[in-house]
């Protein structure tokens, strides 16, 4: 070492020093990588872990069965092993590990196989909350249909199209079970396994559905054709009036007389029974209502709406009911139209559906 004036010349460091620093920092780097890529494993094990108790905990609480645990727990290692607790508790989910189950069975030509699966992951589904579709919210499955809703269904290959009014009985995970209104006209085609099916259904909540199922077989007592789900289903906004969600707990008013009376209008009908209601959607045309108990058909009725619009009091609109759907749990979704509906009230509803529609599809566009 020497030095120059005061100062302390160090010297320049050979490029072997360099290399050795440059050798020992990599190190360095490459040891915290190795560190860090094992705390994220651990952690994720642990939180893979912990959802997989998560799962255990909600089969020891709804009580299930052994086949039932072992069928699910089979279900979702194969196909979403690192989220089993989104399996259990979101609809989505479930939905795709059945398909992606359905579908590998039937690859396998395991068809009876996959039918007895089918009753026992409709058990699970069941016990698990996920066979409830909220009121109002669009279907993704014929899985999701419930036992009495009506359909119509023609062979694809009809021309012109020769529709059948029938009903689902049965529905489990991996199959359809529906039974003609009016049975099966022994004078049309016969059956065939493989035969594709057009449908068409209405839901009173949502909307119209189109879509196309595989043909199974024939069941004859009773009466049931089975069908293969799909989850290809085209949905259509058939309404002459756009519906939007409005979730609101209303006063639900009866009259005391029928609708084809000769009263011009409502004003001198008198309301005899008054019950709670919980309306799920409106349009300028009608209601969607969530009542506890079904109300006669004839009869007119009259609920109180309670806006967000500007400077709006609630105010009372009758109408008439239209349809009914009985739900699980003794429930009923009324369908009303309005009865007698000054034009100023009728265009208020209006301009609340356009402008929560706008709402509706800004939230879209920001989403997406």
């Amino acid at each position: 070492m020497q030095e120059d004036g005061g100062l302390v010349n160090w010297g320049q460091p050979s490029n072997m020093t360099l290399i050795g620093f440059a050798l020992l920092f990599a190190a360095l780097l490459a040891v915290a990588f190795v560190i860090e890529s094992f705390r994220k494993r651990r952690r994720r094990a642990e939180k893979i872990q912990s959802a997989w108790s998560l799962v255990e905990s909600i089969q020891r609480e709804k009580e299930f069965t052994e086949p039932e645990s072992i069928a699910l727990a089979a279900m979702i290692k194969r196909w979403a092993p690192n989220e089993p607790d989104r399996v259990v508790t979101l609809r989505e989910h479930f939905d795709h590990c059945v398909d992606k189950e359905m579908e590998m069975l039937r690859q396998q030509g395991v068809e009876a196989q996959a039918e007895r699966l089918g009753v026992t992951l409709r058990d699970v589904r069941v016990k698990l909350g996920l066979d409830f579709v909220p009121i109002g919210q669009r279907i993704y499955s014929t899985r999701e249909l419930f036992r009495g809703q009506e359909l119509w269904l023609t062979r694809e290959s009809d021309s012109p199209p020769k529709w059948i009014r029938a009903h689902a009985t049965t529905v489990n995970e991996a199959c359809l079970h529906i039974s003609p209104i009016e049975g099966y006209d022994p004078a049309r085609p016969p059956l065939s396994a493989g035969d594709v099916y057009r449908f068409r259904l209405y839901r009173d909540e949502d909307a119209r559905y189109q879509f196309a199922m595989s043909f199974l077989r024939r069941e004859a007592d009773p009466l049931e054709l089975v069908f293969r789900h799909t989850s290809d289903l085209k949905r259509i906004q058939a309404r002459e009036h756009f519906r939007v969600r409005h979730e609101q707990n209303t006063n639900v008013g009866v009259m005391n007389a029928p609708l084809d009376t000769e009263s011009p209008t409502t004003r001198d009908r008198r309301i005899v029974t008054r019950t709670r209601g919980r309306i799920t959607n409106i349009s300028a045309g009608g209601f969607a209502l969530l009542m506890p108990h079904p109300i006669p058909a004839q009869v007119l009725i009259r609920v109180t709406l309670e806006l967000e619009v500007e400077a709006t009091e609630p105010f009372d609109v009758d109408a008439r009911i239209v349809g009914t759907t009985l739900l699980p749990g003794g429930r009923c979704l009324i369908r009303a139209a309005y009865y007698d509906v000054e034009d100023d009230r009728r265009d208020l509803i209006a301009r609340y559906v356009i402008h929560r529609q706008q709402r509706q599809q800004e939230a879209i566009m920001v989403t997406e």
